[in-house]
């Protein structure tokens, strides 16, 4: 037991993303917006664009729960389970508000660059 605390929690984080689902659940989201944004730009629908925006922000909110019930099925009777430590309310509230300004950084270059191109 010569492993010092913080090498056991890399261990433990690595073991969450060792399987390849968080990896597939982020190539599923950039697939998915890659579709509807190409539809969008062949048949100029405002709603395709409606759709894409809310399904994405679905998709992350919810990401970490469709994951783990993914995992919960595939995952955890093969290798078993780690409980992980809970975020204090000042890191949640950190990665919430990081989140919230990457969507919007996203949504917003994009739709700038579309208006930018039909111009």
């Amino acid at each position: 037991m010569n492993e010092s605390i913080n090498e056991v929690k890399k261990k433990t984080f690595q073991y969450w993303t060792i399987d390849g689902v968080p990896d597939l659940y982020i190539g599923f989201c950039l697939i998915l917006y890659t579709i509807l944004t190409m539809l969008y730009t062949k048949f100029g629908f405002s709603l395709i664009l409606i759709f894409r925006n809310i399904s994405l922000l679905f998709l992350i909110a919810f990401g970490r729960i469709i994951i783990d019930k993914i995992k919960f099925y595939f995952t955890y009777p093969r290798t078993g389970y780690v409980v992980y430590k809970k975020p204090t309310p000042k890191e949640l509230s950190l990665r919430i508000l990081y989140s919230f300004f990457c969507c919007n950084f996203t949504y917003f270059n994009c739709n700038f660059y579309f208006i930018y191109k039909r111009n």
